[in-house]
């Protein structure tokens, strides 16, 4: 039996009442649901309308609260933001605000327990505090400054 728009409506405020969602993971979700896609489209709309769904209040929440955990740089807060579904222009918007300063320092922090007092070449620390940051989505342009800042980094 298919499902009337009433229905699909309640259904995508359940999903909503459980965890933020992007339009495009709401559609996803309905689709999967074998909803039709006018259907989707129109309960989609009836949601932002009455402001249950905002891609770019939800894109400013999830930079919010990536860039404040401490363990990730730009490079993976926007590949998080993409597979949120959220689009590209309103990525683009939010980050135009990151704070660049905020990045670099959050990388210091995070390479301090990679920096063993072990005796280990330069070139090892420095790959590895490379590779590290690399990892958690920081821009190359933050990762040279921490590699020009590291204590041994001109000595070998």
């Amino acid at each position: 039996m298919p499902l009337n728009e009433q229905d699909v409506f309640q259904l995508a405020l359940t999903m909503l009442s459980r965890r933020s969602c992007s339009e495009a993971e709401v559609a996803l979700q309905l689709k999967r649901k074998n909803v039709d896609g006018a259907t989707v489209m129109a309960v989609i709309s009836r949601l932002r309308e009455y402001g249950y769904l905002n891609d770019a209040a939800l894109c400013d929440l999830l930079l919010h609260k990536y860039s404040t955990s401490k363990k990730y740089g730009i490079r993976a807060i926007v590949d998080k933001l993409k597979r949120r579904g959220l689009p590209g222009p309103v990525i683009q918007n939010v980050i135009n605000s990151f704070d660049y300063a905020g990045e670099l320092k959050k990388a210091q922090n995070l390479i301090q327990k990679y920096i063993t007092a072990k005796p280990v070449s330069n070139y090892e620390i420095q790959t590895k505090v490379a590779r590290f940051l690399y990892t958690k989505g920081f821009s190359q342009h933050t990762i040279n400054a921490i590699l020009e800042e590291l204590p041994s980094a001109g000595q070998e």
